[in-house]
């Protein structure tokens, strides 16, 4: 889990501006890995925790579903 500053908009409004893709895509671990080189940021390991890819809209909804119900 991230806790991640506000500067990640910046970032990502960076990277849309320059069009700043991997995969086809702007993507999120992208933004993070500059903002921790620009100013770093605090992580959670979490053990059996699931992973979504909310690039992937599937997993999206199944993310979005699954806190509905916790």
């Amino acid at each position: 889990m991230h806790a991640l500053s506000p500067s990640i908009y910046d970032i990502l409004e960076e990277m849309i501006a320059k069009n700043i893709r991997q995969k086809g895509e702007i993507q999120l671990t992208y933004a993070q890995e500059i903002q921790r080189q620009r100013e770093g940021y605090c992580a959670l390991e979490i053990r059996n925790g699931k992973r979504f890819d909310f690039g992937a809209p599937q997993d999206f909804v199944t993310s979005v579903a699954e806190f509905a119900t916790a």
